[in-house]
């Protein structure tokens, strides 16, 4: 995996610095990342990542909504669910 903000994030979740939160339709979308990762960087342990975000973060419901509240309505998922949580950083 890169040494980027990726990684740097998932070392803090490791780490407790943040709570990982996430939505049914942000953990399908991390599925569909993984399996193209995968193709890319075979070696990485992604079914392990995956079930470990599953047994410590916190997963809420879907939110539905109407208008699109980014720029990109692909990411409205991720605003939604930080709303949703009550996140201080996204």
């Amino acid at each position: 995996m890169s040494q980027g903000p990726p990684r740097a994030v998932l070392d803090a979740w490791v780490e407790g610095r943040l709570e990982a939160i996430l939505t049914p339709s942000i953990f399908d979308e991390y599925l569909r990342v993984c399996d193209r990762l995968r193709r890319s960087y075979p070696e990485a342990d992604y079914q392990a990542m995956l079930t470990d975000l599953l047994a410590h973060g916190t997963l809420v419901p879907d939110v539905d909504h109407d208008e699109s509240i980014t720029a990109d309505p692909d990411d409205d998922k991720f605003m939604l669910c930080a709303l949703e949580a009550g996140a201080v950083v996204v």
